[in-house]
């Protein structure tokens, strides 16, 4: 592999991870705003509610939202 397939790879890697964090953030933004129930955004997630909802605790706390 050269170093511009390595660093393509690494750039479109990236880009994923930021995908899917941010469908996550909006995810918990929908539920902090009442617009979505944990049970419909863990499932849109695919993830189990208690991972959801343990997710959705670390956002609140590393954006420092008061419930």
């Amino acid at each position: 592999m050269t170093y511009k397939e390595h660093m393509d790879q690494e750039y479109n890697r990236g880009l994923e991870e930021g995908r899917e964090e941010g469908a996550y953030n909006t995810l918990y933004s929908l539920v902090i705003d009442g617009l979505l129930s944990i049970d419909v955004a863990s499932k849109r997630a695919n993830m189990s509610v208690e991972d959801f909802q343990r997710g959705l605790n670390e956002y609140i706390q590393e954006k420092g939202i008061k419930p």
